[in-house]
């Protein structure tokens, strides 16, 4: 145990030893490995392993072997009888032991019993049903690291933009001072400038602490008990909007497939109660040999029998189990319904939503343009002093804002793309 994890140690420190930056396909391998979650997951699936191959037990032959050895002793009162004249003669008190061994073979088949049949099928049902749990929670997983990645490509973008616009402020700042030094502008201009460099590095801050967040949300997902800052790898993401699909397939989700085994598993469990009503038969034979001392000859004697049990009356209890299985079957039916309608929901929901930021991204590249060329036009006004420091000022604000509603509105984009596939029970391009 102890080597399994100085090795996996190991392996973690050569993920950032040798890679300057985390991509997002270590990412979800880090995951499976030491997400917790799944890790639990796996460990129930193992169970209903082994449970199962417990239950086929149950169809096969019960073989068992005893042996045992008895001493004991007896006492003779009477000795004048001729029975016991081998002892002497006249009256007295005589013990004898006497040591008995013996040994037994014995076999238990079931010839018929449907309950142990519908038993077994009901174990590899459950098997199923922590199968599909284990997917789920491994593609739930997948799912939610790739969103942490996009937020952490996010704040990192963001970062970036901020810490560009904190060096824009300081060289517009060092021009505001130059043309103060020169008496082309008065002090309260470079108060102004001062003041914006500021208000940048309190940006940058806010934006270094968010960025600090989403590795830490990506942290908690690996599975990490020690916080790493990820540096993450570039990623092209050239994602099309495909149009809502007219006929879902709602098994593409695992909550729809558990529903559907849990149906089938409430079936069962309604065969195995009216199993109650019908016969079983089963084969016992037994083999036993024993010999003893005073009895010198040694007894073998070998039985088998076949025992049909059948129950008659039980005041109501198989008819009772029938009917709450019937109703349990009713329900998750409901489920299934319902969940058809959320599955339905979440995917026109996050279509309009992908579709929304799809529009908005055509907007603001326009936008774009139109505040860059907007705050050179300032600038060069500036210098020629036909305008005033707030007309730059604000000319960078909105040159800065609109750069922001771009990485915001690209990711939201990228996001709402994943969550409408998600919702579909897609495969997740990565």
């Amino acid at each position: 145990m102890k080597k399994i994890l100085i090795i996996s140690i190991l392996l973690t420190c050569s993920v950032f030893l040798h890679c300057k930056k985390l991509t997002l396909s270590e990412s979800l391998k880090l995951a499976q490995r030491f997400n917790p979650i799944i890790k639990a997951r796996k460990a129930e699936y193992r169970k209903s392993v082994y449970d199962y191959k417990k239950s086929t037990r149950l169809l096969l032959p019960d073989f068992n072997y005893s042996l045992s050895s008895q001493r004991s002793r007896t006492k003779y009162r009477d000795l004048s009888s001729t029975q016991f004249a081998n002892f002497g003669s006249g009256t007295g008190t005589l013990q004898s032991y006497q040591t008995l061994n013996s040994s037994s073979y014995t076999m238990n088949t079931p010839v018929f019993n449907r309950k142990f049949s519908l038993m077994v099928r009901q174990s590899l049902v459950q098997q199923k049903i922590t199968l599909y749990r284990y997917k789920m929670q491994m593609k739930e997983i997948e799912f939610q690291i790739i969103l942490a990645y996009l937020k952490i490509l996010k704040a990192k973008a963001l970062y970036d933009l901020e810490k560009e616009n904190l060096k824009l402020s300081e060289l517009q700042f060092e021009m505001i001072q130059n043309r103060f030094n020169s008496g082309l502008t008065i002090r309260t201009d470079v108060l102004k400038g001062e003041l914006a460099i500021s208000e940048e590095k309190e940006k940058v801050i806010i934006a270094n602490n968010n960025y600090t967040i989403a590795c830490l949300e990506l942290n908690k997902l690996i599975g990490w008990g020690i916080f790493h800052k990820f540096d993450p790898a570039d990623i092209k993401l050239e994602l099309k909007l495909s149009d809502i699909p007219g006929k879902m397939d709602y098994n593409r989700r695992y909550e729809y497939k558990i529903l559907n085994e849990q149906k089938h598993l409430t079936e069962i469990q309604r065969k195995i109660v009216s199993s109650d009503n019908l016969p079983s038969l089963n084969l016992s034979s037994t083999y036993t040999k024993s010999d003893s001392e005073f009895y010198p000859d040694t007894n073998s004697t070998w039985t088998a029998s076949l025992q049909l049990a059948y129950k008659f009356f039980d005041f109501g209890e198989t008819r009772y189990g029938i009917k709450g299985a019937a109703q349990g079957i009713v329900a998750i039916q409901k489920e299934k319904d319902n969940l058809r309608d959320q599955i339905t929901h979440q995917v026109y929901f996050k279509h309009l939503k992908a579709k929304e930021a799809n529009d908005r991204l055509k907007i603001i590249e326009n936008a774009i343009k139109l505040s860059n060329e907007n705050y050179e036009i300032m600038k060069d006004q500036y210098l020629n002093g036909m305008v005033t420091v707030l007309d730059l000022t604000e000319a960078e604000t909105q040159k800065s804002d609109t750069r922001s509603k771009m990485i915001n509105t690209r990711y939201d984009y990228y996001i709402s793309c994943y969550e409408k596939w998600y919702a579909q029970g897609k495969e997740l391009e990565i």
